[in-house]
């Protein structure tokens, strides 16, 4: 298991920007995989929205036609929170749980800001969000703890469960709750209403201690007939994207009123042990799809099928979603981003921590696009392609510059090409898809951004030699042709990396070698097993089977020195190194190595 994991490390160092290695955590509550978390901000109305600034882990980015990825994430064990923010929307802060040795797509709803009404702090009074209200009394609002008498701008959004794509902006991404006891619960919208009040400045005025305002919900038409006279009512938190019991609303007509002692998302929900549903989504002949959504609905006569929260679907076309136990739900599977036809499954009411399976899940063939994407010298090119059709868009990972994706029939996709190793976006183009069951040879597709473009630096000129654990003297170096070189400097987190990838001379195998440099200046680095400082490097390197996937060594610094030059953008970034090495030999041999006689060098590209 260990080489297998220092394998799934190795991969993701190989794409990425900054690199760093938790082998020696021996906190339990770590998974210890290392893993790509990428995906989409959408607006209400499932737009794209470019230049969203999305955070996690104290690492950020900013979307490109939405889109994001991070890479060389360490995933701890449970729950996640990821954000997004942008000018003239509510930032949303949507939770979500990886699967082991599976990267993550996740997609972040935003609603718009929209100014809903004025109401005077004095007075009090009331404002229609459609046709949701909130009503506050009289001197009932303050301003950093003192009392307010100015205009309150009421920002608002109101979300029904019988909007059909409820469950894709559902606030907190899911609908994973805790009570009022602590204990984690899943719930059934009735739902949901987001409100924020300002000032003129744009400054948050807070309902005052000991008063309370009131919100007026609508029940969707398809839930009246199951609407209980009263229901617990929720409120995002804010800070952990999770659900929490406070009050209870109560049936007035076709609305629930409630009394509420501050704003954010509140909820009127049915709340429920925790189940899970896993499947498996295949085409007519039996393969995986990696081009589809999923999400569930409550089943229970009377809710008229409303959809309540979406599953993510991982690039296997495996998905995983909790849900709530004792309820009769109907999962709905969207192939291709086809939400016009979905395929649909009733499930019955799952028991306490049931884990149901529900296999193969069939949809119908798509039609498959084969192409390789190379850089301007024909160099494959490692990274993710988005494809967008309206307002469907999904990503792919593309290894080796093979990219292999079954998308809807007869359709034009605008493609848009992610490089991981310069986190950039390479030229994009368009493709169009053949019938059912066709296969589309798109033949190569050209991105010069993405490569190492002219003059990329000489590959045999990164090696190094290696003793111990059953190594003497031995050389780990490059043929010249066959392969790719390229160097970069990413600004956002000040770190140089170098990334050689070809065929090793000594064995004909393939060799990956990476160096990660955390760092402004040429001069003197310390080896470890991570970058994350100033003044630190890092040094990986794996080997493959020749033509397959299948890792053969490892190699990791733990110790030693890197002395740098770092060139302008067009010149050279050279060094030499030793220290140690952890060594694995997959399938059997491990230990410490020393590396001697190590060099590097690449043109620095950005």
């Amino acid at each position: 298991m260990r080489n297998y994991l220092l394998f799934l490390v190795f991969v993701a160092i190989t794409f990425i920007p900054s690199c760093k290695k938790d082998k020696n955590d021996s906190n339990p509550n770590i998974l210890k995989q290392t893993i790509k978390i990428s995906g989409f901000v959408v607006d209400e109305n499932l737009a794209t929205v470019s230049g969203a600034v999305v955070t996690y882990n104290g690492k950020t980015a900013i979307t490109q036609n939405g889109f994001f990825v991070f890479d060389d994430i360490t995933i701890p064990a449970g729950r996640q929170t990821i954000e997004a923010s942008a000018t003239g929307f509510f930032p949303s802060k949507v939770g979500f749980e990886t699967v082991l040795n599976s990267s993550t797509q996740i997609k972040i709803a935003m609603v718009k800001k929209t100014l809903t009404g004025t109401i005077d702090a004095t007075t009090g009074g009331s404002v229609n969000i459609g046709t949701a209200t909130v009503s506050l009394p009289a001197n009932a609002v303050s301003l950093n703890g003192s009392a307010y008498s100015g205009t309150i701008n009421v920002f608002s959004f109101h979300h029904s469960p019988g909007n059909a794509n409820f469950g894709e902006r559902v606030p907190g991404g899911d609908l994973n709750a805790e009570d009022a006891s602590g204990t984690e619960r899943q719930l059934l919208s009735f739902g949901m209403v987001k409100v924020r009040l300002e000032d003129d400045l744009g400054n948050e005025l807070t309902i005052t201690s000991g008063q309370t305002a009131t919100i007026s919900l609508p029940i969707d038409a398809g839930q009246v007939a199951a609407a209980p006279a009263s229901i617990k009512l929720w409120y995002l938190d804010e800070a952990t994207a999770v659900w929490k019991e406070d009050g209870v609303a109560i049936k007035n007509g076709n609305f629930y009123q409630a009394q509420v002692t501050h704003f954010t998302n509140w909820n009127p929900d049915k709340d429920e042990d925790v189940a899970y549903i896993r499947g498996l989504i295949v085409d007519c002949n039996g393969e995986n799809v990696n081009a589809a959504e999923a999400s569930y609905s409550d089943n229970t006569p009377g809710t008229a099928n409303l959809p309540q929260n979406n599953a993510h679907v991982d690039n296997n076309g495996t998905f995983r979603v909790k849900v709530p136990a004792n309820f009769p739900l109907r999962v709905n599977v969207y192939p291709y981003g086809d939400r016009n036809n979905p395929v649909t499954v009733n499930v019955n009411p799952l028991g306490t921590a049931q884990q149901y399976d529900m296999g193969n899940i069939t949809v119908p063939c798509g039609a498959r696009v084969k192409a390789k994407l190379v850089d301007c010298n024909g160099f494959p090119v490692r990274g993710m392609v988005t494809f967008q059709s309206g307002i469907y868009i999904m990503s792919v990972d593309v290894w080796d510059g093979n990219l292999n994706v079954t998308l809807l029939p007869n359709t034009t996709y605008t493609l848009s090409p992610f490089c991981l190793d310069r986190g950039t976006y390479g030229d994009v183009t368009t493709i169009t898809t053949g019938a059912s069951s066709t296969v589309t040879d798109a033949g190569n597709i050209t991105t010069c951004k993405c490569g190492g473009g002219q003059g990329s630096g000489d590959i045999t000129n990164n090696y190094f030699t290696a003793n111990g654990v059953g190594l003497t003297n031995q050389l780990f170096s490059f043929n010249s042709t066959g392969g790719n070189l390229s160097g970069m400097f990413s600004p956002n987190d000040t770190t140089y990396i170098l990334v050689a990838d070809g065929t090793r001379a000594e064995t004909g195998d393939r060799l990956i070698f990476t160096i990660s440099i955390k760092g402004l200046s040429s001069g003197t680095y310390t080896l470890s097993g991570s970058s994350d400082n100033v003044g630190d490097a890092m040094i990986a390197a794996v080997g493959y089977q020749s033509g397959t996937n299948t890792p053969l060594y490892s190699l990791y610094s733990s110790a030693g020195t890197l002395q740098i030059t770092l060139g302008a953008v067009g010149q050279l970034i050279s060094g030499t190194f030793s220290g140690t090495f952890d060594y694995d030999l997959i399938g059997g041999g491990s230990g410490t190595v020393t590396v001697t006689n190590g060099n590097c060098e690449a043109v620095r590209v950005m």
